[in-house]
Order: structure tokens, then sequence, then C-alpha cells
């Protein structure tokens, strides 16, 4: 992403995603690091999916770029 732009989670939503973006602090040198994810998706449920397909030679992303049902 650009210097300057905050992740937002609407811009990862319905996605098995990941955006990351950071900034140093030149303070105190510090890095700080953004991350959003849409943990509907890559909760512990998509992670057990994903596992699933490995396992059983499917594809990984297999029924997992599918909107839940619940949206």
């Amino acid at each position: 992403m650009d210097p300057g732009m905050y992740v937002e989670t609407k811009w990862v939503r319905n996605s098995n995603m990941c955006h990351i973006n950071f900034e140093v602090d030149e303070q105190d040198n510090s890095l700080i690091v953004f991350a959003a994810i849409d943990n509907l998706i890559k909760g512990a449920a998509g992670q057990a999916v994903q596992n699933l397909n490995i396992m059983n030679g499917f594809p990984q992303n297999m029924a997992i770029n599918y909107v839940p049902a619940c949206i």
C-alpha cells in the first residue's frame, strides 16, 4: 500500500485477503504495523476449511471464496 494509507476492513470484506501497511515512528525509532482481515473468512472456521482442503488435495481456497450466507 502507499505510504500514509491506513488499512480498512471494508477493503478486505468477504475475502481471504490481509491488507498490511506500516510506518516508522521516528521519535522512538519503532515500527507500527496496521493489518485488516475479515475474521469471518480468516478466522478459525476459514482456517479449518483451508486445512481440510489441503489434507484432501483440493485447492486451498475451495469453498472459501464464497460470500458467507450470514452477510
